[in-house]
């Protein structure tokens, strides 16, 4: 699935013109019954092929990643939401990841990777560096949750984040709309994970099982209404799809999780992909002798909430001062 927010280079043109740019390798044919069959939708609703698109529209294009072909960026570049990084320091970029496009990606498929969208920005800023190494991400989220990614703009950057990171000096924080409130407005969940490899789904329990390794997930509600709560959640521990399986077992999944959410809420709301949102990084590193280290001493980045998050909860105070 790719999810597009309509921006001026793209607005006034009709649904299925859109859709042939994006999808070149996509016979005209395949494209119409792509509409047929409700594979298009714009804000959240059945696309037809001759609607006018909107600044502001969202388009979600439901069909496999090789039907995308290769994309050229100038072509686009008013489609894709965030070419720049959001922050950038010395020795880092700083992204605000899209929901939808994916942090590394095996295919030749520049639309969703943000490493090479990362890499095309950089060397269009500083050129092409004399030694090769283009920002490398310095860790990874799902292609469906958005928020912040770090990549390092040297090997010496990188080694020192994943220094900082084993040694327990960046705490990432995220924000999850869940469906349904939680019985306490706080709480640190220590319980047993286990992955099925063969469908990609893990399993969370509060006891140990066969095969599982320990978790720690620690959340704290900060705003919640008659249907959903928004979840400001840490992760002691990294694992597989860890918010989402354990935000589910205690009776608020995230809204828009295909694989562990609620589904009639999911088609209620129209919403088919996770509101999990990496959206604060907070460096608690101390000025020290080296320089990379010194430049996110005391840092705290900010993510900017999707539009699901503020139609809920218009006046939450979490997103990022201006």
């Amino acid at each position: 699935m790719r999810r597009f927010e309509i921006q001026s280079g793209d607005a006034d043109r009709r649904a299925d013109k859109f859709l042939l740019q994006v999808c070149p390798k996509l016979p005209k044919s395949a494209v119409y019954k792509a509409f047929r069959n409700k594979k298009i939708k714009r804000n959240g609703k059945k696309c037809t092929f001759d609607e006018i698109l909107k600044v502001g529209d969202t388009i979600e294009i439901w069909l496999k990643d090789d039907d995308f072909g290769t994309l050229d960026f100038s072509s686009v570049s008013e489609a894709l939401p965030f070419l720049a990084p959001a922050y950038e320091t010395p020795s880092f970029l700083i992204y605000d990841k899209p929901t939808g496009v994916a942090v590394q990606s095996s295919s030749n498929d520049k639309l969703k990777d943000l490493t090479t969208i990362a890499g095309n920005w950089f060397c269009s800023v500083y050129g092409k560096p004399e030694n090769g190494f283009l920002p490398a991400p310095c860790h990874r989220l799902d292609a469906n949750t958005s928020g912040l990614v770090v990549f390092a703009k040297t090997p010496a950057a990188a080694r020192v984040f994943f220094r900082m990171q084993q040694e327990g000096k960046i705490q990432k924080k995220y924000l999850a709309l869940c469906v349904g409130i939680p019985k306490k407005a706080e709480d640190r969940l220590h319980w047993h994970w286990g992955k099925d490899e063969k469908t990609n789904k893990v399993f969370v329990r509060p006891t140990p099982f066969g095969g599982s390794k320990p978790i720690d997930t620690s959340y704290r509600l900060l705003e919640k209404n008659d249907e959903f709560s928004l979840l400001e959640v840490t992760l002691g521990t990294g694992r597989s799809h860890q918010i989402r399986a354990q935000l589910a077992a205690i009776g608020t999944p995230i809204l828009g999780d295909r694989k562990y959410g609620n589904t009639t809420a999911n088609k209620k709301y129209h919403v088919f992909y996770q509101c999990l949102t990496a959206h604060r990084l907070v460096f608690d590193v101390k000025p020290d002798d080296l320089s990379v280290a010194n430049e996110l001493a005391g840092q705290i980045f900010i993510a900017k909430l999707p539009k699901e998050f503020t139609k809920y909860f218009p006046n939450t105070d979490q997103q990022p001062k201006e």
